[in-house]
């Protein structure tokens, strides 16, 4: 759990076990060995780079910025992975400005206002 509190000390177990439920990691991480204590990162479970900006994003959603600013966010992911970030937008967007870069359209959900940038 001490890595997702590092958005937010004060976040209680329910709202970490919340954040990571909309932000469609909850599952994986219960399926760690020691689910939501389970050691991440070099020295303990290797997370693939969905999971990561899974994680991300449930530390955004503990944060609670009034901005969010998402650069490529699914990239690089299988087409299940982007699936899974695209339902954990929908929580990420709710209540709060967020500024999506993208070079596939398809990536970006129901936006209230497109920019395209030209360059020619």
């Amino acid at each position: 759990m001490a890595n997702l509190r590092y958005a937010n000390p004060r976040a209680t177990d329910d709202d970490i076990v919340r954040a990571a439920q909309a932000a469609q990691i909850h599952d994986t991480i219960l399926a760690m060995p020691q689910g939501y204590d389970t050691i991440v990162g070099e020295r303990g479970h290797r997370l693939s780079g969905g999971e990561k900006q899974r994680i991300a994003i449930a530390r955004v959603l503990l944060r609670n910025p009034g901005l969010v600013l998402l650069d490529e966010a699914t990239s690089s992911l299988d087409s299940l992975s982007e699936q899974r970030i695209q339902q954990a937008f929908q929580h990420l967007v709710e209540g709060r400005t967020v500024n999506v870069i993208a070079h596939r359209l398809s990536t970006i959900l129901a936006p209230d206002q497109i920019v395209v940038l030209d360059h020619q």
